[in-house]
């Protein structure tokens, strides 16, 4: 409930959530570890370059590359455990600025 919590209140400028499928994935990331959850946030929706990244989270930009797969497979799984209403979200294939 807490990692919800911190999801929807980093979430807060945003008017709404726009479709059901969103919902999905924000309640999948919800799911994820910390670190995962920081990294594809920092990645997709800050859309920030891997070498940005690297230096925020004080690691090299082969870590952050590391991370960011493993994160997008663990989300990838949340989402096919979860039943959606309409259909399935798309699945998170890759980001600006660097290999996924």
């Amino acid at each position: 409930m807490a990692a919800t919590e911190r999801i929807v209140s980093s979430l807060a400028d945003e008017p709404i959530i726009r479709s059901e499928e969103e919902a999905d994935v924000i309640t999948a990331l919800s799911h994820l570890r910390e670190a995962d959850q920081e990294i594809l946030q920092l990645s997709l929706w800050e859309e920030l370059k891997p070498e940005d990244i690297a230096g925020i989270l004080g690691i090299s930009r082969n870590a952050v590359d590391q991370r960011y797969w493993r994160a997008k497979k663990r989300l990838s799984r949340e989402m096919d455990r979860k039943p959606t209403t309409k259909g399935r979200a798309t699945h998170i294939t890759s980001r600006k600025g660097g290999a996924t």
